[in-house]
């Protein structure tokens, strides 16, 4: 009976060091990766130079700052448009109206990031074009894009800006 309740005891014990084990390794392995990365601009760009990386650099923080600038404003339009949806009559026009600003704001958007990819391009000698071009371009996953199910709304036949929380 004693031998019994130890052989349980080892084999939990076990488990439960592999399970530990594993755990750590995934997290040291995800710390490990962004470490070597500390620092580089572009990583998978072969062979930038400093004046390249340092040029790289100042677009990307000046788009930054940018593009932070263009979501503040479409997160305001975002409550504005629901305190219009929600509000008792709702005003159709005023609604229409957020609803073009809106998309005015994420056509500017757009083009903004368009002439950023184009200016970062223009630096880049056609090797590192090569390189640069086959990156996507929208790195979020299939559902921030629109694709897939929607938990929020359903099913992903919906309007786009039913997906996006309007």
């Amino acid at each position: 009976m004693m031998k019994m309740n130890f052989k349980k005891l080892t084999i939990i014990l076990a488990a439960l060091l592999i399970v530990t084990g594993m755990d750590a390794f995934a997290q040291r392995g995800r710390r490990m990766i962004s470490r070597d990365y500390q620092g580089v601009v572009c990583p998978y760009i072969p062979d930038l130079t400093e004046e390249q990386q340092s040029r790289i650099t100042e677009l990307r923080t000046s788009h930054l700052k940018e593009m932070q600038e263009f979501r503040n404003k479409v997160d305001e339009n975002r409550v504005q448009y629901r305190s219009l949806v929600t509000g008792d009559p709702a005003n159709r026009n005023a609604i229409n109206d957020k609803i073009d600003e809106f998309t005015e704001l994420k056509n500017q958007m757009l083009k903004k990031q368009t002439n950023h990819r184009q200016e970062i391009r223009n630096l880049l000698t056609e090797e590192q074009r090569v390189y640069f071009d086959s990156r996507r371009t929208d790195r979020r996953g299939p559902a921030m894009r629109g694709g897939g199910m929607s938990r929020r709304f359903g099913h992903p036949s919906r309007a786009p800006m039913m997906r996006r929380g309007w």
